[in-house]
């Protein structure tokens, strides 16, 4: 059901706007980006919202503003776009299709955007804090961003945000590219990105909850710098790359706990033995716990469940990985402290003939 204005003012006037009182068609076919940006220019006093029925909307570069919204008709599922569509247009000087830099307090949820691999390093939404470092509270919900030319949806120096029930598939990028503090990050799929499902450059006290990274071409995820974050309840399914990798640039990752994960037919396009043919690599890591996770056996397993190198004080115990690799549970490639500890890890290699062990 369309939203209605809650006075009797004319449209273009109330906190909530129609985009199609704009001049929006929705047809796929004419270009609605004047009538997006006019709705969002309307509402942006009064830090309103603007509303997206279902339709096909032909769009180029937008942008947000502080305190706004911006919702559709969700309808969409993993295989099919569907509701408020937005399809890039494709214009040259377009560099993203939802631009919401600085805009502290926004929110986009119930939006499929489709950017059908036009342009070059083209991002599906842009959330860059340029002018301060505050608490952003952003949220994204509910959306599909796919097909990308660049990332599906880039992060720089913003605090406080959520991602829920999203699906990032088909872009050429990451499917999330983020560097920033204070993310809830739960109840999302990242399937099928050219680069691997999240880059995390660097983050801090962050929270990953009952995300599925599944089939992308590179790492399920990457995590490279950061503190105090809980992986928990996520997946790691057939990535060509790792399932995940903890790491770091060039500062040691501190106090970081994965809890209750599990990992299953990663690495499927690492041949040769080392650090990459894994489901699980740790690289420079303080304070951090590997507890209670699960490997399930596939079709392609790993040469090993996890690769550790320059960890202390690193604890990765009663993890179940039967026959969910080939070589060993684990490389390990030196550089601890002597306070690791590795214990209680049951299973064995995938049709080995001496049974399970613990590792």
């Amino acid at each position: 059901m369309e939203m209605q204005p809650t006075t009797q003012q004319d449209d273009r006037y109330q906190t909530t706007v129609n985009v199609r009182t704009f001049g929006a068609v929705g047809d796929g076919i004419h270009d609605d980006t004047h009538a997006f940006q006019e709705a969002l220019d309307a509402i942006r006093e009064c830090e309103g919202a603007v509303y997206v029925p279902a339709g096909t909307y032909l769009c180029g570069q937008i942008n947000m503003y502080q305190g706004c919204a911006i919702f559709g008709q969700s309808a969409w599922n993993v295989e099919t776009p569907a509701g408020a569509r937005l399809l890039f247009r494709g214009a040259p000087q377009d560099t993203c299709l939802i631009d919401a830099g600085d805009c502290y307090g926004a929110v986009i949820h119930g939006l499929c955007l489709e950017g059908r691999h036009l342009g070059n390093d083209v991002i599906g939404i842009r959330w860059h804090n340029k002018r301060s470092r505050v608490e952003d509270t952003m949220h994204l919900e509910s959306c599909r961003i796919s097909d990308f030319s660049g990332d599906g949806l880039s992060i720089e120096s913003m605090w406080c945000d959520s991602i829920r029930h999203c699906l990032f598939t088909r872009n050429d990028g990451w499917g999330v590219w983020l560097n920033g503090a204070d993310i809830f990050i739960t109840d999302d799929t990242f399937s099928y990105n050219g680069k691997g499902g999240l880059m995390g450059q660097s983050f801090n006290a962050a929270t990953m909850t009952g995300n599925r990274f599944e089939y992308n071409h590179g790492p399920g995820m990457e995590y490279r710098s950061g503190h105090v974050v809980h992986f928990m309840g996520n997946s790691y399914i057939g990535n060509r790359g790792p399932g995940l990798v903890v790491t770091h640039r060039g500062q040691v990752g501190n106090c970081n706990a994965l809890v209750g994960n599990l990992f299953c037919d990663n690495a499927t396009d690492i041949a040769e033995l080392g650090k990459d043919n894994c489901h699980v690599h740790f690289n420079s890591q303080l304070n951090c716990t590997f507890l209670s996770n699960t490997f399930l056996g596939g079709t392609q397993n790993p040469a090993y469940a996890i690769t550790h190198e320059y960890t202390w004080a690193h604890v990765c115990t009663n993890n179940t990985m039967d026959g969910a690799m080939t070589q060993s549970a684990f490389l390990d490639m030196g550089g601890h402290n002597g306070y690791d500890c590795y214990e209680n890890n049951l299973g064995a290699p995938a049709a080995a003939q001496d049974g399970w062990k613990h590792w």
